[in-house]
């Protein structure tokens, strides 16, 4: 069985339910949970020291008037119990930066816009340990693949075990001017519709189109200031150094790019890769989704299979002995 008949099998009871009853559906094994560093997560299962950690794109607030980033949450963790017999770990989807209480500090705003997270990834892990979390899978798109790899770099200073590191469609593997990144992110708003008409999903498709573009906007323009302040972070390419530390530590590593992604450009990924040593090279791969542009996080067959081949073959929490070799390409 190919990992998009795995996926597929998965989603099939999903397929036609509305938006209600597909968010009924997420929420049975919901659980909400508040700390002082991250002010507001939510966990699919039970939390214990095992956990796999989503962070979205930008904006990212975690609530149930915008289902989406929960709607993933939980259908990836209901793909993870479904290829182990061991209890799966939770699934935490965590919010985006600009919803840190850390981030109203000048000086940490200062920092974080010279490509410094290091008080955004101890925010986070703060928030982690508080909950009892000792190892972690993470799983980052766009802004969060960024955020993911500062969290990993730094998670051993909060006792943290990093099983591995999954990177989708990350900004900043090289350093770019903040217009010009600011013009790929932009230029790539008018294909994520076509991503979202792929979905297989009906709910996950009402829920976009009605909830997910207004909320995007104002996660953007809502907090102006700070959300230049990030975009020139990602700018600085600081990303690549964070990846380079965890790869150090033997850490495996993917980083998934849409075939046509202007943010993430798939050049970007291979000249990182080919800069590493012999020895890190081996522990990182590049998987293509063919033909897609930044939006392909909507279509939640490709964006699941997508952390089914990092599962089978980069984490413990997942790995499957007969898995097929490393796939250049999906979709």
């Amino acid at each position: 069985m190919t990992d998009s008949d795995i996926v597929a099998g998965l989603l099939r009871p999903y397929l036609d339910l509305s938006l209600p009853s597909l968010v009924t559906e997420m929420r049975a094994d919901a659980v909400e949970i508040t700390t002082a560093s991250v002010p507001h997560l939510v966990s699919f299962g039970e939390v214990g020291a095992d956990a796999v950690v989503c962070l979205g794109p930008f904006g990212g607030d975690v609530r149930w008037r915008n289902p989406l980033p929960l709607i993933r949450a939980g259908l990836l963790r209901r793909l993870i119990a479904g290829q182990r017999e061991a209890p799966a770990p939770a699934v935490l989807a965590l919010p985006g930066p600009s919803l840190l209480p850390v981030l109203e500090q000048p000086q940490v705003r200062r920092a974080t816009a010279r490509g410094d997270f290091s008080a955004v990834a101890e925010a986070y892990l703060t928030g982690l340990t508080d909950q009892g979390v000792r190892r972690i899978l993470i799983f980052g798109f766009s802004q969060g693949a960024s955020l993911a790899a500062h969290i990993a770099a730094r998670a051993p200073r909060h006792g943290v075990q990093v099983d591995s590191l999954a990177l989708a469609d990350p900004p900043g593997l090289r350093q770019v001017a903040l217009p010009a990144l600011v013009g790929r992110y932009v230029g790539e708003g008018p294909k994520l519709s076509q991503d979202v008409g792929r979905n297989p999903l009906l709910g996950y498709r009402d829920a976009y189109h009605s909830l997910a573009g207004g909320d995007r906007v104002h996660a953007v323009l809502g907090r102006l200031s700070l959300s230049i302040t990030l975009g020139r972070g990602h700018s600085r390419g600081t990303l690549s150094a964070a990846v380079q530390t965890v790869l150090a530590r033997g850490v495996p590593v993917s980083i998934a790019v849409g075939g046509a992604s202007r943010l993430s450009p798939i050049a970007d990924a291979l000249a990182f890769t080919q800069s590493l040593p012999a020895e890190d090279r081996r522990l990182c791969d590049v998987l293509v989704v063919t033909g897609r542009h930044h939006g392909w996080l909507h279509d939640t067959a490709m964006y699941l299979e997508s952390q089914l081949v990092h599962l089978s073959h980069k984490s413990a929490f997942g790995r499957r002995e007969d898995a097929a070799p490393w796939p250049a390409r999906i979709g």
